[in-house]
């Protein structure tokens, strides 16, 4: 754990304990669920769903306590924001070997297939031999 993770929990905590209040108070008060205000306490903020309800829970939870802990969430931001910048986010590379063989085979010859489909197809509708080789031998008149 981080010092300013630790120094926003146990600061909470402190105050909330001094005041005399139980997570459930403060949870029931601020509507925010015990679980997330006591991984807050203890400095896990990577159990709360996501930075924007991190930053908007602590504040809330500091706001109602009348604790600053502006500070210690800005490095936590901070923080968050290299961990975002040095994370790497291509592709990973599928290997051949989890391609399964049996569905590659069906795909190419589903391929195969539909090219015979469409070769089949032009050969029967296509012009009739006769007409390709009249119209060659008038384009051959036509242009002599």
């Amino acid at each position: 754990m981080t010092g300013h993770k630790e120094e926003i929990g146990n600061a909470l905590r402190d105050a909330r304990q001094k005041a005399g209040l139980t997570l459930k108070d403060i949870a029931d008060a601020i509507r925010i669920r015990p679980i997330y205000l006591q991984a807050i306490e203890a400095g896990q903020f990577e159990l709360l769903p996501a930075l924007p309800q991190t930053v908007g829970f602590t504040r809330a939870y500091a706001k109602y306590l009348d604790v600053d802990v502006e500070q210690p969430l800005s490095r936590l931001g901070e923080e968050v924001h290299e961990t975002i910048e040095r994370a790497d986010y291509s592709e990973p590379e599928i290997p051949w070997t989890m391609i399964s063989t049996g569905r590659l085979a069906w795909v190419g010859g589903g391929v195969l297939f539909g090219l015979l489909l469409a070769a089949s197809f032009v050969i029967d509708f296509g012009p009739p031999r006769e007409e390709i080789a009249v119209a060659s031998v008038e384009a051959e008149k036509a242009a002599a």
